[in-house]
């Protein structure tokens, strides 16, 4: 019934926890190699938000900041394990609001996502592309 199913449930969630922190634990214990070049982007989007995601494994969330220098550029400095990341943006296609831009680090990647200023889909993520 509902009781097994909610055990099971927290059996999961335990073990999904337990191997995420061991994934960690082995990746802080390899040696840090600087990949070459700018690292992988992603971008997605919805009718009211962009999000763009950087791949970079093991970056330090407190030392990870981005900062708009207008409506449509940004740039940040990703904390990797070899050194500081640049990465820039812009313009993009159109406004958004660099004061509500949210950066969430994992172990793998750092997803920066902010609200457009005028909801809507985008064709392209840059105003020149």
């Amino acid at each position: 019934g509902k009781e097994e199913e909610r055990a099971r449930l927290e059996k999961v969630r335990a073990e999904t926890a337990r191997k995420k922190a061991e994934e960690e634990e082995e990746m802080r214990k390899k040696p840090v190699v600087a990949p070459a070049g700018p690292p992988r982007r992603d971008w997605f989007q919805s009718e009211g938000s962009l999000s763009l995601t950087y791949f970079v494994k093991g970056a330090d969330a407190a030392r990870t900041k981005v900062e708009f220098s207008s409506s449509k550029d940004f740039s940040g400095v990703i904390a990797a394990p070899w050194g500081d990341v640049q990465v820039t943006e812009g313009p993009l296609f159109a406004a958004v609001d660099g004061e509500g831009v949210r950066v969430e680090v994992t172990a793998f990647k750092v997803e920066v996502t902010v609200k457009k200023r005028e909801a809507g889909m985008w064709p392209r993520l840059g105003e020149l592309e």
